[in-house]
């Protein structure tokens, strides 16, 4: 299978408009709850890079897309910065438990996207 480049990519129509919303609704979401998993992790609330990952993964492919940087470089050099000497993200529990390290596998899948 060879995927498409989405910079060669033109969309139209309905699809085009629900893409644009989205890209919207992914800049608004650029705030602090984005960090909480960080910043304030709680039980719930504790799956480490997940967050941001994922919104460098979806940013960074919309931005190939549309040409548009939308700040995710800045958020990339924020998540870095979350990421501990062992080269693992969050500190909620010691060992990690499944939350964190699922959240750091997509963290790491967000940084190479």
């Amino acid at each position: 299978m060879i995927l498409a480049d989405p910079a060669q990519l033109t969309l139209k129509g309905d699809f085009q408009d629900r893409i644009l919303r989205s890209i919207r609704h992914l800049l608004d979401l650029n705030t602090d709850e984005m960090r909480a998993e960080f910043t304030s992790p709680s039980d719930f609330w504790h799956w480490g890079a997940d967050y941001m990952g994922r919104w460098i993964s979806a940013m960074s492919l919309l931005g190939q897309y549309t040409g548009e940087s939308y700040g995710v470089e800045a958020v990339v050099r924020e998540l870095l910065g979350f990421q501990n000497s062992d080269g693992s993200f969050g500190s909620y529990s010691a060992p990690h438990d499944f939350q964190e390290w699922f959240g750091m596998s997509r963290g790491l899948v967000g940084l190479l996207e």
